[in-house]
């Protein structure tokens, strides 16, 4: 039998892992996310042809780092409780993971988007936009409808690479 879900007793759960463990996720979003983010805002983001080598090296890094420190935090967070070090570890192990689940991903939403405007574009339901034309309202739609519910599952991830341990397929 499946428990119902309540909001409050999500709530509840949260707070009961707060406090057992709030110094320990504090720790790692600070050495792991906050520090990073810190560095990257001061060297600045690369744009352009004319990013230096370094805004483009930090740029991965603190990507890497904030992947690695989302995979700990939920580590800690879903238990039985380890220890910083171990959960940073799973974090750094699990990363290859994550980044070949968001290319497959990544992939599957673009093979689905081209051929849904494919499909559309033949029935003339909607309209493909030649480059510099602002694109309608079909096709923002279709993106919505794509990206939205990606971006949610993709969500879901980083809390199943913390515990899991098999290969990212």
């Amino acid at each position: 039998k499946m428990s119902s879900l309540s909001i409050s007793a999500a709530w509840d759960e949260s707070k009961v892992i707060l406090a057992r463990e709030g110094k320990l996720l504090a720790t790692v979003a600070l050495a792991l996310i906050v520090f990073p983010q810190t560095v990257f805002a001061v060297i600045g983001a690369p744009i352009g042809p004319d990013a230096s080598g370094i805004s483009v090296i930090t740029y991965f890094v603190v990507i890497i780092l904030g992947c690695a420190a989302q995979i700990a935090l939920n580590r800690l967070a879903v238990g039985p409780a380890v220890t910083v070090g171990s959960a940073i570890t799973t974090g750094f192990r699990r990363v290859g993971s994550v980044a070949i689940v968001g290319f497959l991903v990544a992939f599957g939403v673009v093979f689905v988007a081209i051929l849904l405007l494919f499909i559309l574009g033949a029935l003339h339901l909607i309209t493909v936009p030649t480059p510099g034309q602002t694109p309608p309202a079909s096709v923002l739609l279709l993106l919505m409808v794509l990206i939205i519910p990606v971006f949610a599952t993709f969500q879901l991830v980083f809390p199943v690479a913390a515990v899991e341990t098999g290969n990212p397929l």
